[in-house]
């Protein structure tokens, strides 16, 4: 019957709508703490966490839906300044202007709205595990020329010569613990993790593995490529070693 049909109006206020709204209230420390790191991080890392956003599963999107819609008191799929300001101040008792900066680092279509993609890469690495095949995808989407590095032509291909007002020059020194000009996906995961180089010595020759297997290349070539790439990271002191002295160490990546 057409006149006892819902209208939007009051299908918006039955009691069900009311209390799944009512339940998305709250928002948790862990949510207000991912938002206050992403507002500290430096440019580039804030860069890796946008682009490892678009990496994320469904799964673990939704490990962070509730707590988005719980700061979008208006339902209109963005969070506004407002918005983000009272989740911030009135319970947490974060500074004006440091919410200020918070939004500043969030809004990045400068459209003086939060997006919830922009949420999301605040909520990675804190609220969403940093796992290796997350690391690996996102790794490779900036190394747009499967050269197994970033470089800055690389992330001048992505961003331009500038992200935020900063060099791409500047963003890859960041992560370069070895000074060699550009970033293996060792120091990669190093940087974001904040673990030591050392911790991640064995990373870049499964990382080889995986995308000769998936190629189906076997070869000894590329057996003694992935030999020569993987040594890079033996040793503790930060300087690369020269894989044809016998004297050096080896590192058992095979």
């Amino acid at each position: 019957d057409p006149e006892r049909r819902f209208t939007a109006e009051s299908a918006l206020a039955h009691t069900w709508i009311a209390q799944r709204h009512q339940q998305n209230e709250d928002v948790d420390a862990a949510t207000i703490d991912a938002l206050r790191q992403f507002g500290q991080a430096s440019k580039f890392r804030r860069c890796c966490l946008e682009m490892m956003a678009w990496s994320l599963s469904s799964e673990e999107r939704a490990e962070v839906r509730q707590s988005f819609m719980a700061m979008d008191k208006t339902h209109s799929g963005t969070i506004t300044l407002g918005e983000l300001k009272t989740a911030l101040e009135s319970k947490f008792h974060v500074p004006d202007e440091e919410a200020k900066i918070i939004f500043s680092a969030l809004d990045s279509n400068h459209d003086d709205e939060i997006h919830y993609s922009d949420f999301l890469a605040a909520m990675v690495s804190t609220r969403i595990k940093l796992h290796d095949d997350l690391l690996s995808s996102t790794f490779k989407r900036f190394d747009v020329d499967n050269s197994g590095y970033i470089t800055t032509d690389n992330l001048r291909d992505i961003l331009g010569n500038q992200f935020e007002g900063q060099a791409v020059e500047t963003m890859v020194a960041e992560a370069d613990q070895l000074k060699d000009g550009r970033i293996s996906y060792a120091e990669f995961v190093s940087y974001l993790r904040g673990d030591p180089l050392d911790d991640h010595a064995d990373i870049s020759g499964r990382l080889i593995d995986s995308e000769l297997q998936a190629k189906g290349d076997k070869s000894p070539a590329n057996s003694l490529r992935r030999r020569a790439w993987s040594s890079s990271f033996c040793d503790g002191t930060g300087s690369r070693m020269s894989t044809s002295s016998s004297s050096s160490p080896k590192c058992n990546v095979m």
